[in-house]
């Protein structure tokens, strides 16, 4: 799968009558730092270690009964299972340099092209004055509202609400800039007071 070039692919998923007013792809290291799980890599290391020492020497040894490729089996499975964790960083990574986040007319976009394809539209007036974080080089996170994302817990899938951010994007004082002069065109929102009961 070849990386997309970040402004021809907003362009494909602009609305009809919509344009393009800015186009980027967040940086890959602050992405994949955030899916190291230092107890899960602390567990699952020596995990796939000995699954790899069990396959080794079962392939080592030969075949000689059904048994033993069951055991190959087994142990094939154990070290899949293993390094599933150690491998969140670099499936991360995939996913950044597969991400596209872009500024229309109309809205703000993040566009994620792997695993699968999945766009989220953030409307003016769900917008937040927008903050920057800085990273230094160049780059900075742009945070500018909430957003409800689906997380696997050890009590399952859950709705957790987070920060809905441009991670890492070059220049992100001038971007921070842009999201706030489409946020002011806006209508704007209600007060408590004037919302109807």
């Amino acid at each position: 799968m070849t990386i997309p070039d970040p402004e021809e692919t907003a362009r494909a998923a602009l609305e009809p009558g919509e344009s393009l007013v800015w186009a980027g792809r967040p940086d890959v290291a602050p992405l994949a730092w955030r899916q190291f799980d230092l107890k899960a890599s602390l567990l699952a290391a020596p995990a796939a270690l000995v699954a790899a020492i069990l396959v080794w020497n079962a392939v080592a040894g030969g075949f000689a009964k059904l048994l033993d490729y069951l055991f190959v089996l087994a142990a094939i499975v154990a070290l899949c299972v293993a390094v599933w964790p150690l491998a969140g960083p670099l499936r991360a990574a995939r996913g950044a340099r597969h991400t596209v986040y872009a500024i229309t007319d109309r809205r703000l976009f993040i566009l994620e092209l792997y695993p699968r394809r999945r766009l989220r539209s953030f409307a003016p007036a769900e917008l937040e004055a927008p903050r920057v974080q800085d990273r230094g080089k160049g780059r900075g996170d742009v945070i500018f509202g909430w957003a409800v994302a689906m997380e696997q817990t050890r009590q399952g899938l859950r709705n957790r609400l987070r920060e809905a951010t441009f991670v890492g994007v070059p220049d992100a004082e001038r971007v921070a800039a842009r999201i706030a002069t489409l946020r002011s065109q806006a209508p704007a929102r209600p007060s408590a007071a004037e919302r109807p009961a």
